[in-house]
C-alpha cells in the first residue's frame, strides 16, 4: 500500500495479491478501508473436485479519504471451497 501517510483527499493506492499452490476454487477477498467503506467481489461456489494448479489474482484500488485520522486496512482473502484463508491489515494516517 503506497502511502502510509496520505494528504486528506489524496489517493491512496492498494495492491492485493493472493496465491494459492491448489486452488479447488476461485479466489475472493474483502478489503476494509477503514472508515466504513469495502470493496469484495463476490463469487458463486463453484468447485472443482479435484483441485487445479496453481491460482494467482491481482488486484488493484484507490481510496480517498475524507476524514483526517488513522484506518486501519484490513483484508480477508480465501480459496472458494476449502478452508484456506488469510488476513492482512496495515495502517494509513491520513493528515
Amino acid at each position: 500500500m503506497t502511502p502510509a501517510r496520505a494528504a486528506l483527499g489524496a489517493s491512496v493506492e492498494i495492491d492485493l495479491t493472493v496465491v494459492a499452490v491448489r486452488a479447488a476454487g476461485a479466489l475472493a477477498y474483502r478489503l476494509d478501508f477503514g472508515d466504513g467503506r469495502h470493496s469484495e467481489n463476490v463469487l458463486p461456489q463453484f468447485c472443482q473436485a479435484v483441485p487445479s494448479a496453481r491460482a494467482h489474482e491481482a488486484w488493484h484500488f484507490t481510496h480517498r479519504y475524507s476524514r483526517p485520522g488513522v484506518y486501519r486496512v484490513g483484508v480477508f482473502a480465501r480459496v472458494n471451497c476449502t478452508d484456506e484463508r488469510a488476513v492482512a491489515a496495515v495502517s494509513v494516517k491520513v493528515v
